[in-house]
């Protein structure tokens, strides 16, 4: 057993107890959230602005791919993420086209519909759209399960995909002897979470894991992301700590031959990006980082940290509801109805934060969130209080 162990004792029995289930909850999580990663089927297209078009019908949202040639269009729906991008393109207000789209000054949806295809076909015709070598601009256009999810710049680099990461990520993460705890997916990021089966215990009767968080998008939802991260064991609460690695999404401009790489090529080209992964997952799981972050925990859990300072901090990730709840779970802890780190009172017997506990409330508010980008966010932020 290392020094930095915890100690045999009912405790962490319970905590070893806690952990393979969390662990057997997790291998099932993550099963299902690699094969629809690997099942995705990805159509890419590099279009011209000027042979682009949008049609609106009812609330949907229509993108044209115009051929030239044989003036044959393609149309797919376009998503509210999508729309998102082109709006940023072609430097469009995002709020206006959610006015028009559902209501603006009392006009007619004909009219706002009228509108809104004018104003972005106006702009893809007549904007002037350059790439970074000041030639006219195509832009990569995305699309899965018939819908347009990705409207970016040829810059943008398919070699960093998600699945094509997210294997060597699982694969160091099996060498370290890291077990899979938590998977999510949606139509925009996927994220898994994997720790190593020991029980530390860095402050009397907390016990925690550490582990490795890989995060990505292939829609340009956010950079790949490869973290540590600190399991909260018994309350099975996430902190995920500065990224080791963050790469950007962006490469050489692709060309139209690049669009048909097969599967082997792709795996090929994106080798020196899957050996950094690997790196960054062993230093996650280093013996100094490990000692490194269970000092940080310890820190963690003797700063106070005022309500102020925290909720200045939480309320861009939270809502109002969850800010509550976040107040609510002080209390709570104070009167030891919920499974969260022990907290001081001052002198007026009002309840005190400390980092450790903030960190695991958020988590626990985290647990309950389905957007993945806001819970890997609240995950992350959880992780930033322990400084």
């Amino acid at each position: 057993m290392s020094v930095d162990e915890a100690r045999d004792s009912n405790g962490k029995q319970l905590a070893l107890d806690r952990l393979a289930h969390l662990i057997t909850v997790g291998e099932d999580l993550q099963t299902k959230v690699i094969r629809k990663a690997v099942e995705r089927v990805i159509v890419d297209k590099l279009v011209y602005p000027k042979d682009t078009s949008i049609t609106v019908k009812g609330k949907d949202r229509i993108l044209l791919f115009r051929n030239p040639e044989n003036e044959e269009e393609e149309g797919v729906q376009v998503t509210n993420h999508a729309l998102n991008q082109i709006c940023g393109v072609l430097e469009i207000p995002k709020i206006y086209v959610n006015r028009l789209l559902d209501d603006c000054v009392g006009m007619p949806e004909s009219i706002r519909h009228t509108l809104l295809e004018s104003l972005f076909n106006k702009h893809f015709q007549h904007g002037v759209f350059l790439d970074r070598k000041r030639h006219p601009a195509k832009f990569l256009q995305r699309s899965m399960d018939g819908k347009l999810h990705a409207f970016l710049s040829r810059s943008y680099n398919r070699m960093l995909g998600t699945a094509l990461m997210m294997r060597p990520f699982l694969e160091e993460c099996a060498l370290a002897g890291a077990r899979p705890t938590a998977a999510f997916h949606d139509a925009l990021k996927t994220t898994i979470q994997c720790v190593q089966p020991v029980i530390y215990e860095p402050v009397d009767g907390e016990f925690v894991a550490f582990g490795a968080s890989y995060v990505n998008s292939d829609f340009g939802a956010g950079s790949l992301l490869v973290c540590g991260s600190v399991l909260r064991v018994m309350s099975g609460t996430t902190s995920v700590l500065e990224s080791r690695m963050k790469k950007v999404h962006l490469g050489a401009l692709i060309k139209d031959s690049d669009i048909e790489l097969s599967q082997e090529t792709m795996v090929k080209e994106s080798q020196a990006h899957a050996s950094a992964v690997r790196d960054m997952v062993r230093e996650v799981f280093s013996e100094k980082n490990i000692e490194e972050t269970l000092e940080l925990v310890r820190f963690s859990h003797e700063h106070k940290i005022s309500w102020d300072k925290l909720t200045g901090k939480a309320k861009e990730y939270l809502g109002k509801a969850e800010l509550d709840m976040l107040k609510e779970l002080l209390g709570r802890t104070k009167d030891g109805t919920v499974d969260l780190p022990p907290i001081t009172v001052n002198s007026l017997g009002d309840p005190e934060a400390n980092a450790w506990w903030a960190a695991a409330a958020l988590g626990h508010i985290a647990t309950n969130v389905v957007d993945v980008e806001r819970k890997v966010s609240i995950q992350e932020l959880a992780g930033n209080l322990l400084k």
